[in-house]
């Protein structure tokens, strides 16, 4: 049986979307390294593209109750685990000052960090798309009134990051994050909709299109456009609801590379490997504790005396490695803590 549903699982699931996600996270670390020149462009899209498959991935009849139960399984239950485990350290060092409860108070609220009291720090994503998934069934059906709620956030963001609030907070960070889970959503919900939506994207990853003519071009195009958007936009901080210096440019360079990142993924997509559906759905696991192995190696590339063209591929390199690092430890919690990556024991 086990076998038979891994097959079924292999033949339904869609594997760009397994890529556009390893390709995200793997953008997630690297954007960690600072790398020289290129932190504007990555953080253009690197947190957006996950809203976008989020949204595009959320079923459209799915019940209040069936929905709250699998956002408890898939995201609340790994959130505070995997939250707990990641400030323990902090907790058990501050536990006589009063600072242990600052930290826990935070987690359950989805503070980021504050006054240098941790926080749940890079899982303020998942936060914050908890919020999203639990309220969306109320408005899902009617993809108007998603619009104009998209539209409506991102104005609401604007104003609310142009107050340059001093804390970092994931129920603020839905106002820029709810307009990319909205486009996905909708880019969806069209493609059920018109045949020739879905007929285009199937074209578009088919190896006569995807993968000979339109891709080198498409992605090339996409990948300049978003390094020149992101470069007069400046760095982006979704984690604290800052677009940078234009809400227009950030919108058009998180799009841009989105689309560029979906374009590579569309064009991988009869490419099948292993440890692509392993580091997908693992991903919350990454985001979590990558930065334990970033921080170190920062400070490895800080001491050699490489150009920044030698130092920026070393850097691409190691967040790959790091990515891939991951595979057996993945692999590890799916068999005994399946609760951390989001699975009923």
């Amino acid at each position: 049986m086990t076998i038979i549903a891994k097959n079924v699982e292999l033949m339904t699931r869609k594997n760009w979307i397994d890529w556009m996600k390893v390709i995200g996270i793997t953008a997630v670390v690297w954007g960690y390294f600072f790398p020289d020149g290129m932190s504007d462009f990555i953080y253009a899209f690197n947190v957006p593209v996950f809203f976008v498959i989020s949204g595009y991935l959320t079923k459209e009849d799915r019940g209040m109750k069936e929905n709250a139960h699998k956002v408890a399984v898939a995201l609340v239950i790994p959130y505070l685990l995997l939250a707990l485990i990641k400030v323990a350290g902090y907790v058990f060092k501050h536990i006589t000052d009063g600072k242990a409860l600052y930290s826990l108070l935070f987690v359950l609220t989805g503070v980021h960090d504050y006054n240098g009291i941790s926080g749940c720090n890079n899982l303020w994503f998942v936060y914050t798309l908890i919020i999203i998934k639990l309220l969306f069934p109320l408005i899902r059906k009617r993809p108007v009134l998603i619009a104009i709620l998209a539209f409506a956030s991102l104005v609401c963001g604007k104003f609310y990051a142009d107050l340059d609030v001093d804390i970092a907070w994931a129920i603020s960070d839905v106002l820029l994050s709810f307009p990319f889970f909205a486009l996905g959503y909708l880019l969806r919900y069209a493609g059920r909709r018109n045949n020739m939506v879905s007929r285009g994207m199937h074209a578009f990853s088919s190896p006569t299109i995807g993968r000979s003519v339109f891709f080198p071009v498409w992605f090339i195009f996409t990948a300049l456009l978003t390094f020149f958007l992101s470069s007069f936009n400046g760095e982006v901080h979704m984690f604290s609801a800052h677009y940078g210096n234009n809400i227009f440019l950030f919108l058009g360079a998180s799009i841009t590379g989105i689309i560029m990142i979906g374009s590579l993924s569309m064009w991988l997509n009869k490419v099948h490997w292993s440890g692509l559906r392993i580091i997908s759905t693992g991903t919350i696991v990454i985001l979590t504790f990558h930065r334990e192995f970033v921080h170190p190696l920062s400070k490895l590339i800080d001491k050699l005396d490489i150009n920044i063209l030698e130092r920026n591929l070393l850097i691409f390199v190691l967040s790959v490695a790091i990515v891939l690092v991951f595979v057996p430890i993945i692999m590890i919690l799916e068999r005994y803590v399946p609760m951390l990556v989001g699975k009923r024991k």
